[in-house]
Formats: structure tokens, sequence, C-alpha cells
């Protein structure tokens, strides 16, 4: 027996020393920006519902842009209902209000909630999910991937500690109202009632949020703020081996920090970018439209004189110019505007004769001026390839400032940040009046505020799969196989053979009768093959005192119902197997 005991023994500690290498922590002083406490603070950790931290940044962001509201309905989609617990178990086309939604996702981390807000704000949780990871590295949260919305788990998902308090100050910062809601103790839906899972909101003076989070790998964690009297501490904790004992390490060090923590606010806050473009001071590379090395000639009087020493900035206030910079072709292109298109062929006919002895280029380029901006682009390209300078690569690249807006916080930027903000001149302070926090980055100059939308699409586009990998994809998921190639967009589906009919498919949920058998004719118009031999069917649901109707086309054996509901979803429309009891 003994024998037996000293070889379990070590197969019943493993786990509890690996819960203790995945441990750390971290208290920073609200007031200050100082970090008071800090244990292995940088090391990568698993967030578990931490995550959904981010997933209500992102959703205060777009109520701050008007984008969304908070009596918004989002659907809960087949995807939303399966994930597992803990969840509100909303049924596939039921509905909830973003205000209850982010009631969930506080009290209940509620998983299929999450799910439901991405894909209702991004179209899918995948392409959430990277707004997530862009928005975390532009707040500053560096060592931090975001995989999914709620924080179920996925081996691809980390934070640190660090990083999560970056982002529970920026929650603070950023929606000072919304915020408010990380302090909700119970939320009540549908007559049930939920009690927060932070229980130091109900132990530990102070306590005014934020979120918990618990999967098996990651252990129990925890981030807190926690205000007495002047002070303002927030702290986190990862990898508790229990609830309880990573609450206690949490009062602990917080207790000790409360007695190095100041009373007076000296950090700034960090504001979203407001889009109001300038130009940054910065060196002046080789222009990129010089296309001949040749001195230029003098430009007309109606283009400004360049004087050495003077900034983009001043050089916009005032009738005086900066010596020449290289900026990029939108604003050189501007320029050419400005002079007028004549005056430009003048000055090219003017370079023309100081380089006659020059052979002929072999496609000369005619006088007479074109057009439009875009044939005046593809002469000068033609000049490139030929030689022929170019009046082009001649102007005087002065400061132009666009009159800044009143847009609202730019939350969302750019995937690709321009040159100047990747490596800025920290020797040139903000403008006065300016709201861009320090190591912030300002958008590249005359660039349009961002919307979620355009940057969406830059994100996907750089991870948008290849042809072939389209191609195998949709291979995998059709079942039964066919022997027409995937990509054949003209290829009629096979309906699918009516079984015994043991199993239906579900396409929504409805508050009348009459809502869901139109969407019954809709579907079964869109994808008439498939359904050719389903019947169409509506079921009454009551729930408390709410009366809905689920659609249903029936007829189908398992394999059937799959192969139909594959297609319906080609076809954009939401379903899900169900089997008859």
């Amino acid at each position: 027996m003994l024998q037996i005991a000293l070889v379990a023994w070590p197969l019943v500690a493993a786990p509890t020393a690996a819960f203790a290498a995945e441990q750390s922590a971290m208290v920073i002083d609200a007031n200050t920006g100082k970090v008071l406490y800090s244990s292995a603070a940088d090391e990568r950790r698993y967030p578990a519902s931490l995550t959904k931290m981010m997933t209500l940044y992102l959703t205060f962001d777009l109520i701050e842009k008007k984008r969304l509201s908070y009596s918004s309905r989002i659907k809960i989609s087949a995807q939303a209902a399966s994930q597992p617990p803990s969840k509100l178990e909303l049924e596939p086309g039921e509905t909830i209000s973003v205000r209850d939604a982010i009631g969930a996702l506080v009290t209940k981390s509620a998983n299929d909630i999450a799910v439901a807000l991405a894909e209702h704000i991004a179209g899918s949780e995948e392409n959430f999910a990277r707004l997530m990871t862009h928005k975390a590295h532009e707040i500053g949260m560096s060592k931090t991937t975001f995989r999914n919305a709620s924080g179920l788990p996925n081996s691809d998902q980390y934070t640190t500690a660090r990083d999560m308090l970056t982002l529970a100050l920026r929650l603070q910062d950023d929606f000072p109202e919304h915020y408010k809601a990380f302090a909700t103790r119970s939320f009540s839906y549908n007559g049930s009632s939920y009690r927060n899972h932070n229980t130091l909101l109900y132990h530990y003076r102070g306590t005014e949020g934020i979120k918990t989070g618990y999967t098996r790998a990651s252990g129990f964690n925890l981030v807190a703020a926690v205000r007495r009297g002047d002070k303002h501490l927030v702290a986190a904790v990862f990898g508790g081996p229990t609830a309880g004992q990573r609450n206690s390490r949490m009062r602990a060090i917080l207790d000790r920090a409360f007695a190095k923590a100041s009373s007076k606010r000296t950090r700034k806050s960090a504001p979203q970018l407001i889009a109001t473009p300038r130009l940054l001071k910065r060196p002046a590379p080789p222009s990129r439209l010089a296309l001949a090395p040749t001195k230029p000639p003098p430009l007309p009087a109606t283009a400004p004189e360049a004087a050495s020493g003077t900034t983009p900035g001043a050089a916009a206030a005032t009738s005086q110019t900066a010596e020449p910079s290289a900026t990029d072709t939108r604003i050189s292109i501007a320029r050419v505007r400005r002079i007028g298109l004549a005056q430009h062929f003048a000055n090219r006919r003017e370079a023309r004769r100081t380089t006659a002895k020059q052979p002929a280029a072999a496609n000369p380029t005619t006088d007479e001026p074109p057009t439009s901006i875009a044939q005046l682009i593809a002469n000068a390209a033609r000049e490139r390839s030929s030689g022929t300078p170019s009046a082009l690569g001649m102007q005087v690249n002065g400061a132009i400032t666009p009159v800044p807006g009143t847009a609202a916080p730019a939350a969302l930027t750019p995937a690709e940040p321009p040159v100047a903000a990747a490596a800025p001149d920290t020797s040139t302070a903000p403008a006065p009046g300016s709201s861009l926090a320090p190591g912030a980055t300002s958008e590249l100059p005359g660039r349009e505020p961002s919307t979620l939308q355009e940057q969406l699409s830059r994100i996907l586009a750089e991870h948008r799969p290849s042809v072939m990998e389209k191609a195998q994809r949709t291979e995998v998921s059709r079942a039964p196989p066919r022997p027409e190639p995937a990509l054949h967009a003209d290829s009629e589906p096979t309906p699918p053979v009516a079984g015994t009919g043991t199993h239906l498919i579900q396409i929504g949920a409805y508050n009348s009768a009459g809502e869901a058998e139109r969407q019954l004719s809709a579907a079964r118009q869109r994808a008439a093959t498939v359904l050719s031999r389903a019947s169409e069917r509506t079921e009454t649901v009551t729930k408390g005192e709410h009366k809905f109707y689920r659609a249903h086309f029936a007829g189908f054996d398992s394999s059937g119902a799959t192969q139909a509901c594959q297609e319906l979803r080609r076809q954009s429309i939401d379903c899900f197997v169900k089997r008859i009891r």
C-alpha cells in the first residue's frame, strides 16, 4: 500500500504544481499609473472570460459612435445557441436587446450572448476576434491575441496581467458611463435573476468591478477595480487554484497596495484618437515623384517659394512656405491642381527645351493638357519608362493642412498604419488643443476617419484565403461528396431524399405565425431544389408570458437534414437540425 501511495502521489501533486506555474498578478495605482505590485505580470496566460472585457469595449465603442444603441436587437444564431455554458439558453432566432446582452456578459458571463454580439457587429465571431486583436494592439496590449469573443478554451488565445490592466484602465478612461455596468451585482432576464460572479463586489469594501474568468487551463482569473476615498487601484490575478484562493490573494495584494497608493490624480487619461489629420515633422527622404535628377526650373509666382526653417504647421498657417519635403502621391497631385494644368505643361515644355539635345523618347507625350487627373498620371508613367523629365516631379510639396473636422472619436484605426505613425518623431509636441494621448499616433495626412466597415474589410483582406483554399474548404463542407468541382457556381444541388421523417430543420423563431410562414415560403423560393420534398410547419412555444413560433421544414432523415441545412447556409439562410422526439 505504501508503494502504491508513493507512486500515486506525483499524479495528484502534478496538477497543483502546474497551476502554481501559471499564476501571475499585478496592481497598478490608477491615479498615477505606477506599478505597486508585480509577479510574472508579462508572462502569457489564458484570459478565459476576461476576454469579454474586450467584447464589451468594442460594443461600447459602437454605442458611442451611434452605430449601435442599447435598444438594438441582437439575433441568436444556431452557432451562438450551441455554445457551452455559462449561457442564457436562448433559442436560435430569438432576440435580445443590447442592454440585456451587456448585463448578461457582466454578471452571467454568457457565452451564447458574446457570440451573438460578435456576429451582429462583424458578421462572424472569427471576424470579430480579428477586430479584438487589432484594437488590443492599438491600445498597447502588445502580448494579447484573441481568437473568440467569449474566452472559451483556445490554445492560441492569450494575454498577460499587464495587458488586461491596460484594458481595464482604457475601459474606465474611454467609456466612463458604460463602465458603470461592471458594478452590476445582479441581472434579471425572462423571470430569472443572475448574481455577478465577482463576489468581491459584496465582500471587499470599495470594489467597483470588473470581471472574472475560468477554464481548466487558465485557472481562476480576476480583474478588479477598487476605490477608497481618493485612492483608486486596479489589479489582476491569474491562475488561482480555486475561486476562494484567488479572491484571498487579490485582497492581500490590494491591502498592501493601498498603503502605498497615492490620493492625487497625476495619470493622464488616454482618450480615443480624434480624426484631425495633420502633417508630422519628419526627415525629408527622396521624393517619390522625382523622375529626373536635373534641377527643376523655378516655379511661377503662383506657387509658394521655399523658405527653410519653417515647420509644416507654420507653413500651412501663413503665406510663408516650407522647404520641399516628400509627401505621398495624393498631396502632390493636389499641388498640381492648385497651380493649374496649363501652367503645369508650360513648366514641362520649359524642361524639355533644357533637355532638347537628349535622344527623343520612344513614346513622347503630347503637349496638349489631359482631360483628367487619371490621364495626367498615365502620362507621368510613360515619361517614367522613357526617361523624359516631368514637371509632375518638380512641384514644391508645400505643407497642406486640411481643416480639422468635428468627427466622432475614431475607435478603430486602419489595419495598415501610416509610416509616420509607426515611427513618430517624438521631438514634435502635439498641437495645442490636440487630444492625442502620449504615445498615440495620428492618421495619415488628409485621410478620412476610419469606419468599422473599412477597417474590417482591410483586416479581412490580409487573411483572405486563396482560391485553392476556398475550393478545399467547400469540398470538405459538402456531404455527401459530389462529382462536380466545388468551384462550379452554376451546379445545382441534389435534393436530399426524404426519409422516415425523423429529423427537421429549424430556420428561426418569430413573434407571429404569419411571419414564420412567410419566412418558410421565402426560404423555399431561395432553395427550391433542396426543399422540394420537405413539408412546412410551425410550432408554437410559450416561455413565461412570451409566445413565439418556430419555423420548421420536416420530412428528413438525419443525413438528408444535414445536407439540406448545409445548402441553406450557403444561401445565407440560418438553420440547424433537430431530431423529432
